[in-house]
């Protein structure tokens, strides 16, 4: 999530993004907020060994830059302003989150893990801080009693084995995949 002239945005999997829309407009009570899908409105590049400023989050004009590793970016904007990046290839993209341990929930794997399963408390995508929310019960017992069982792990594929989100691999659950030299690269649940 990060902050815009115009209110906040939230980047989630494309398949998710009309249902979590409906759901979190659930908790609008009596705030003027109005949260809506726009998913065929903006256009999003990854950009890698780029020399840019080093901030979290910068705009220039409708266009936002996010700031998610060292020399990695990711660029945000209205479809129609946004129309190329030097190097977006969506598949090393994808590689390069799955190398640096960042999962993408998709709906092949939503409601399926607690955020400690897919590491989110070590990448600061969880505030313990934070007052009530659902499913908070049971996120704090898992911080801080430790009774998470199943932890995420980066793992390979030999070539020839095909994988998807939420799909059993070796005792585990599929979280994320992409094909890299050799077969593939995953993030994956497993048993701990």
């Amino acid at each position: 999530m990060i902050p815009s002239p115009e209110g906040f945005l939230l980047q989630l999997a494309r398949d998710l993004a009309g249902p979590v829309a409906k759901r979190l407009s659930m908790f609008v009570l009596r705030a003027k907020v109005k949260i809506s899908d726009q998913s065929d409105a903006w256009a999003q590049f990854g950009v890698w060994d780029a020399d840019w400023e080093p901030r979290d989050v910068g705009w220039r004009g409708n266009i936002a830059t996010v700031r998610v590793a060292e020399r990695r970016f990711l660029q945000l904007g209205p479809a129609a302003e946004l129309t190329e990046a030097p190097n977006a290839d969506e598949v090393q993209w994808t590689l390069q989150e799955i190398r640096a341990g960042r999962p993408l929930i998709t709906r092949a794997t939503q409601d399926q893990f607690v955020p400690q399963m897919v590491n989110f408390e070590a990448l600061g995508g969880v505030d313990f801080r934070k007052g009530c929310y659902p499913g908070q019960e049971i996120v704090a017992r898992a911080q801080y009693r430790g009774q998470v069982k199943r932890r995420m792990v980066h793992a390979r594929a030999p070539a020839g084995v095909a994988l998807a989100p939420g799909q059993e691999f070796n005792g585990g659950t599929v979280v994320d995949v992409a094909p890299a030299e050799g077969g593939a690269e995953l993030l994956a649940v497993v048993p701990v």
